[in-house]
């Protein structure tokens, strides 16, 4: 039985590979790797044509949290009743604003963060929320 090993590949991180597809297609294809040390295809299997658009999703990725508040400064994920929100706070010096509630009660878990990467280390390594929770931006309302 042949193993393979992942060189610099961060548990619960996304990679890019070189190799042949499920279905025969010699490119570049994205690999999760869990932290049992198992991996598996990301985005479907898809084998990308060009190195530079696997970096791209890759990048998106394993960083959902940076793509996501980019456009309007916050973003929320749903999981199992509880919303987290991230808020860019950078413009009055506090940084990241991570909030954590369950339904429309008060957040019993908020905390500041320098950097967006200790935001998505905190969401991934400390929190109950899964890795692949989906983070959509959040539109400020009109005034």
């Amino acid at each position: 039985m042949s193993t393979t090993t992942f060189v610099n590949h961060a548990p619960n991180t996304h990679k890019v590979y070189y190799g042949v597809g499920d279905n025969g297609k010699v490119g570049y294809s994205i690999m999760f790797l869990d932290k049992d040390g198992n991996s598996r295809p990301a985005k479907g299997g898809k084998v990308y044509k060009h190195r530079q658009n696997a970096n791209r999703d890759c990048e998106k990725l394993n960083h959902p949290i940076k793509h996501a508040i980019k456009k309007y400064g916050q973003c929320e994920a749903y999981h199992d009743g509880y919303t987290a929100t991230v808020t860019d706070c950078t413009d009055e010096g506090k940084g990241y604003c991570l909030s954590i509630q369950v339904g429309q009660m008060p957040p019993h878990y908020s905390q500041n963060f320098k950097l967006i990467d200790e935001v998505e280390l905190e969401m991934r390594d400390r929190s109950a929320f899964p890795v692949s929770v989906a983070w959509s931006t959040v539109k400020p309302e009109g005034i």
